[in-house]
């Protein structure tokens, strides 16, 4: 090998330029080919370390002078090796090698007088096999099984140093005096490309470079106030163990995380802001003084309050817990509420309060009726709710519950009531009902009502003057006078009024009542029983029929005699007469036509010597018609005749 270049020659010779080229000297017939090979440049020439290098190659067959083709029409498989080495040095380190099956004539027929065949294989920068070669510069040398020369490419390979980055992950806070865990990563700067991009991941040398170093700086960045302290990186990246720094006083730190690199790999460093808490403190419980609550029920009542705490550390404030929760129903009586508090650093603290709950309500006691008063205020008969006296209703109730209940009627206790109350029954007369319940805690309830019984009507009911009798009937315009008032005696209430209905002169059955009313409304009655008695008619005389109808002349006057009778006293006076009318009627069926009217009497009623009354009748001048003739009497009694006329 001369230098950097080297050219080795078989056969009828091939030379070969480093830079590709392949220069053809005037050829000498042969009876075989000639081969060899060339190499290009590494793709890229420059690199990173772990990087991705393509080594390519090309195998040549030349054919000799004469017509023909000797390049080989089979399929050949030849090894290509590449090997580096540091530039100037004298031993070179296989890098790669590609094992290729080809064929170098294109057709059947063979080659022309130059057949090529390229080769490549890929290399990571920085590894020659399962050696590590550190960033450098390098000699490339291509050798083949095709031959045995070999060829160094003029221009050297470079691979120099990977850039890195370093991130610190650990916690960025901790109280003063306790130890912050320190963790961090160290990464390539080609880690995160896409696959395709010519980098290899992930790189594999950082556990042989130089360690972290971690040290806390003031807040100002000038002055180290922990540390520092080194740890060791994995081949990953990654801190290995345990590091750590002792928190300073509680403020803000600068943390320096320090990678100082090695052949493969530059230094990085991060830069982070540190805080130290102040030490953890316990938390303050507060709790309410005392608390007094009214009883809603037996139960006791239900008792809502507010517990808080405040720690110096914990944000959000840590939540205190009680062993009777805000709300629970407390018994009557003083319950203590015990209430604690843990803050997030595992201190606590504690209290106590009281929640008493009293009963200071005392039973709400009714005394009252279903009954109704009269417009008096006196209860009555017909207030009366079917049962014998007045039905006096009492309740008392209590949130708490009624203990007692105790009744006086005008003094004098009332027995069998249950302490929630009952019902009793008072009699005629004047009633104060008064009531008093009492609870389990001493409180009264009281309430009282008065009552004005009286269920016993008014007796002794009787008419006062007059002269109608029991029982009697009187002719009509012979009834006596009616009483003039009545009487009863009123024991409980008093008088109220006394009032006398019914009396008449009327023809009729009547009854004369004298209705006795009390101050509370009860009534009694007492009775006169009579009748009047109609008068009687006789008439008309002949010659009227008073069954048939009269045929009679229109326009003509006609005379009704009649008498009259009340009882058996013939009565003579014209006053007798209440009205005369006539109606007009059908003659075939009878029926009402028109009327009735007043009818005509030239002399009206007289009584004449022949002792009997004597009505005149002007007949209509109406011949064809029929008519009614009707005398009515005071009495209400009347005669009737039909006449037809013509």
């Amino acid at each position: 090998m001369r230098g950097r270049v080297v050219a080795r020659w078989t056969g009828a010779t091939v030379g070969f330029l480093l830079a590709g080229s392949l220069v053809l000297p005037g050829l000498v017939a042969a009876a075989t080919p000639t081969y060899g090979f060339t190499q290009s440049s590494p793709t890229p020439s420059t690199v990173n370390y772990s990087d991705l290098v393509t080594f390519r190659g090309a195998y040549t067959c030349l054919n000799g002078p004469d017509a023909g083709s000797y390049c080989p029409t089979t399929s050949l498989t030849e090894t290509a090796t590449f090997a580096i080495r540091p530039s100037g040095g004298s031993t070179f380190t296989t890098a790669a090698t590609v094992t290729t099956s080809f064929t170098f004539a294109s057709t059947s027929s063979g080659c022309p007088t130059t057949c090529s065949r390229p080769f490549q294989v890929v290399w990571k920068a920085g590894r020659a096999g399962s050696v590590t070669v550190p960033p450098g510069t390098y000699d490339v040398r291509l050798m083949t099984t095709l031959t045995a020369d070999e060829v160094v490419l003029a221009s050297a390979l470079v691979v120099n140093q990977e850039g890195t980055t370093t991130t610190y992950t650990g916690v960025a806070s901790g109280d003063e005096g306790t130890a912050l865990a320190l963790k961090a990563t160290v990464a390539d700067i080609d880690r995160g490309l896409l696959a395709g991009s010519g980098i290899w991941l992930p790189d594999v040398n950082f556990g042989a470079s130089t360690a972290l170093t971690f040290g806390l700086y003031d807040a100002t960045d000038t002055t180290l106030v922990a540390g520092p302290v080194t740890a060791s990186v994995s081949g990953s990246g990654t801190v290995l163990g345990s590091a750590s720094l002792t928190l300073p006083a509680a403020g803000t730190y600068v943390l320096h995380t320090d990678y100082g690199g090695n052949a493969y790999y530059a230094a990085s460093s991060d830069l982070d802001t540190i805080t130290s808490n102040p030490a953890n403190t316990a938390p303050s419980l507060s709790v309410p003084s005392p608390l007094t609550a009214e009883a809603t029920s037996a139960a006791g009542a239900a008792v809502s309050y507010t517990v808080s705490a405040s720690d110096a550390e914990d944000d959000p404030e840590p939540v205190p817990s009680c062993d009777w929760p805000s709300g629970s129903t407390f018994p009557l009586g003083t319950t203590t509420v015990h209430c604690t508090v843990t803050d997030s650093g595992g201190l606590g603290d504690a209290g106590s309060f009281t929640v008493t709950v009293v009963d200071t309500t005392a039973p709400l006691v009714t005394v009252s009726t279903s009954e109704t008063a009269g417009a008096s205020g006196w209860f009555n008969v017909l207030s009366n709710d079917s049962l014998p006296g007045l039905t006096v209703d009492v309740s008392a109730a209590d949130l708490v519950g009624v203990a007692t209940l105790a009744c006086t009627d005008n003094g004098v206790a009332v027995a069998g009531l249950a302490p929630n109350g009952g019902s009793f029954v008072v009699g005629d007369g004047g009633h104060v009902v008064a009531c008093a319940a009492m609870d389990a805690a001493g409180n009264v309830g009281q309430d009282d009502a008065s009552f004005d019984v009286d269920e016993t009507p008014p007796t002794a009911v009787a008419l006062q003057g007059g002269g109608l009798l029991e029982g009697v009937a009187y002719d009509f315009g012979f009834v006596p006078e009616g009483p003039t008032g009545c009487s009863a005696d009123f024991a409980v209430s008093g008088a109220g009024s006394c009032a006398v209905t019914g009396y008449s002169t009327l023809v009729g059955s009547w009854t004369v009542v004298a209705t006795a009313t009390d101050l509370a409304g009860n009534v009694a009655t007492a009775e006169l029983h009579y009748a009047v008695l109609p008068w009687t008619l006789d008439g008309f005389a002949r010659p009227i029929d008073m069954t048939g109808l009269n045929a009679e002349k229109s326009g003509r006057q006609l005379s009704l005699k009649f008498h009259v009778w009340a009882g058996t006293t013939e009565l003579v006076t014209p006053d007798v007469m209440a009205s005369f009318t006539q109606t007009q009627v059908s003659c075939s069926a009878g029926t009402v036509i028109a009327g009735p009217v007043a009818a005509v009497s030239p002399d009206g009623l007289r009584y004449a010597n022949s002792g009997t009354f004597v009505l005149g009748w002007l007949s209509p001048e109406q011949p064809g018609t029929c008519w009614v003739v009707t005398v009515t009497t005071l009495d209400g009694s009347s005669l009737s005749a039909a006449f037809r006329l013509r």
